[in-house]
């Protein structure tokens, strides 16, 4: 993977509004109270060495079971070079994505493929990383 850390962490410091503070429900309400306990440490520190902002997802979905299953992607400046794909192609532009656990309660995945984004207009190859947590 190729990183361009600076022009990363410059995207984030344009961002003022994150996707789970526009929405105002109450399970995003939940995920932006609790989320600095969510992230494994390893994981901080991935997004620190990426210059990821990690108060700032880009999305974020709760799937509404019983426990909150957050699923929601960042995305970062560079190129995905060599590696797994975590994005997989279904049918009618569709997909899946095939997550690594990192805990039983964290998975991860990285992927070419870019759904929306704060960084469309500045034209420069993005990663989107996925994540899925499951809350107890």
């Amino acid at each position: 993977m190729e990183v361009d850390r600076p022009l990363t962490q410059l995207l984030y410091n344009n961002i003022t509004v994150t996707d789970a503070e526009k929405c105002n429900c109450s399970n995003c309400s939940y995920f932006i109270e609790i989320k600095d306990r969510l992230y494994p440490l390893e994981i901080k520190q991935l997004f620190e060495d990426l210059g990821v902002d990690l108060a700032k997802e880009a999305e974020l979905t709760d799937y509404g079971n019983e426990e909150h299953l957050y699923g929601g992607c960042f995305q970062f400046a560079g190129k995905l070079i060599s590696g797994k794909d975590c994005s997989i192609p279904v049918k009618n532009n569709q997909f899946i994505f095939e997550l690594e656990a990192i805990t039983d309660s964290f998975e991860i995945g990285f992927s070419r493929r870019v759904s929306d984004t704060y960084f469309k207009a500045t034209q420069v190859d993005l990663i989107e990383m996925v994540f899925m947590i499951r809350t107890r």
